[in-house]
């Protein structure tokens, strides 16, 4: 082990430089590196004081919090966040500490730790495969990183299975030519330590449960920190409760950063007594999330996504363009003609997205009251927006989908939209999807989204292709001689009339 713990503090000084640079930079000669690892350290203290919802791990409240967990037997060992359910059952999220990261396999830091990940990935002592989850923790992640390494993570999370994403893979439109680089430069890495040529589908678990934490806690905009600080503001039981979350927040920078150098680990109790004096708890079990998650439960369960009495048209091309997107842009509108499918494959989007990052689905109607807190009222869910903003001030992402958007055109009161929209576009965190028939769209977008700082992107959603045609054929041999008129087969490549076709067989 002592030679092992060397080799990690050499990495460890590696990564805290700016390697691209031939002369040192004054982030890394000034310790920009150790500065961040411990706002990160802080991050984590703050969410454990409060007992709040870790990032990714989000049927959870954060119950444990360790540093430098080499001495645990873990190969990634910056920092491990142990989650518990309402239910007692537990859950990891095993992270490394990256000021700057770069995937490729002549890169040893990106090497060094894809190898650490993918030897905790094979210890069924430590890390389940179907609870657990491997983060990079990054700050100052490039666009390219962020948008096509992401993206590749969202495609084999989305994959069925190793066939479905070598398909995805292989198909062209499917990935960036950067994303599907990335995939070869993992495999490169784990065939050299396997000794072996390693197939991407066997990698695909290995991909499903890496995810990126970006955080800006201390760069220029600092907006990680403000939004930490917003949570411990809400929680605060002092009457001056900014005070008292800028008071606990340089407290936790002081404790993380005596913490990391001797790998202590912290349940609350081990917390200060003064901070827990000073800030109650907010968990998984929060009123407001456990309404959000009946009522989105609700509006995503009317969206119908099967032709017939069960096929589900799998539209992958246009769930990996929606998912690639949503790296991209914070806000995606699904376009195309009523009945053509955009609710379902926005289901299939949340889906892909729900198990990791929060998600909450709303009818367009509902928006159309004077303030956002109204719509929260009349949908029986308790407290206000700026509530909700907070017990979620640290979660990684946050997807909204709201249906029919058009509709809002149709009303004379709209301003709880213009709420939510606000809200969204002064955290980054936020993604929205929208759904909204293709001849509303350009009016959606100036009304709506041209005002606004948050990028957008339509997606348009088309006619069913001859090889959908043909899957629900196989599936449904009654509709062979419809689909031989060239005539209703142009009317059956709308999803909806498909499906009625179904209930009410054409003669």
């Amino acid at each position: 082990m002592p030679g092992i713990s060397a080799s990690k503090r050499e990495l460890k000084s590696q990564d805290k430089e700016l390697t691209a640079a031939p002369v040192s930079s004054p982030a890394a000669t000034g310790g920009a590196g150790n500065v961040f690892e411990r706002a990160v350290g802080a991050y984590w203290l703050a969410q454990l004081l409060v007992s709040a919802i870790p990032p990714i791990l989000i049927d959870c409240s954060i119950d444990q919090l360790h540093f430098q967990t080499e001495h645990l037997g873990w190969r990634t060992d910056d920092i491990l966040v142990v989650g518990r359910s309402s239910g007692g059952a537990t859950r990891k999220l095993a992270g490394q500490i990256k000021r700057t990261f770069t995937v490729g396999s002549s890169d040893e830091d990106c090497k060094n730790t894809i190898l650490d990940f993918w030897t905790d990935f094979k210890n069924t002592a430590l890390f389940s495969s179907a609870t657990d989850r491997l983060a990079i923790i990054t700050q100052l992640g490039t666009n390219t990183f962020l948008q096509h390494f992401g993206s590749l993570l969202e495609c084999a999370r989305a994959a069925q299975d190793a066939e479905d994403f070598e398909h995805r893979l292989n198909t062209e439109g499917f990935l960036s030519s950067t994303a599907i680089r990335y995939c070869g430069e993992v495999v490169t890495i784990i065939s050299g330590a396997e000794g072996r040529d390693v197939t991407t589908g066997e990698i695909l678990p290995f991909l499903k449960i890496i995810q990126i934490l970006s955080l800006d806690l201390s760069a220029g905009s600092r907006q990680g920190e403000a939004a930490i600080k917003t949570l411990l503001s809400y929680t605060a039981i002092p009457d001056d409760k900014e005070a008292a979350a800028k008071q606990t927040w340089n407290e936790l920078l002081l404790i993380a950063a005596e913490a990391a150098p001797v790998a202590k680990s912290f349940t609350r109790a081990d917390l200060p007594e003064l901070l827990k004096q000073r800030h109650g708890i907010c968990g998984v079990e929060h009123p407001m999330l456990v309404a959000l998650r009946e009522h989105s439960a609700m509006v995503v369960s009317g969206i119908r996504f099967t032709i017939g009495e069960g096929l589900h048209l799998q539209r992958v091309g246009l769930v990996q363009q929606a998912l690639a997107a949503l790296e991209n842009s914070r806000v995606v509108v699904l376009s195309g003609p009523a009945g053509m499918g955009k609710s379902a494959v926005a289901k299939d989007i949340l889906n892909v997205l729900s198990s990791d990052h929060f998600s909450f689905s709303f009818r367009a109607e509902e928006f159309a009251q004077p303030h956002l807190d109204a719509t929260l009222t009349l949908g029986h869910i308790p407290g206000r927006a700026a509530i909700l903003t907070s017990v979620l001030a640290g979660q990684q992402r946050k997807i909204v989908l709201v249906e029919s958007v058009e509709r809002l055109l149709e009303k004379s009161t709209r301003d709880a939209f213009a709420d939510l929209l606000r809200i969204a576009s002064s955290d980054d965190t936020f993604r929205l999807i929208l759904t909204c028939r293709d001849y509303s769209t350009d009016l959606v977008r100036a009304a709506f989204l041209r005002d606004i700082n948050m990028g957008n992107e339509v997606i348009y959603v088309p006619p069913l292709t001859d090889v959908e045609l043909s899957e629900v054929q196989t599936a449904h041999p009654s509709l062979s001689l419809p689909l031989s008129s060239p005539n209703l087969r142009k009317i059956l490549r709308n999803p909806y009339i498909l499906d009625k076709a179904l209930l009410e067989p054409i003669s």
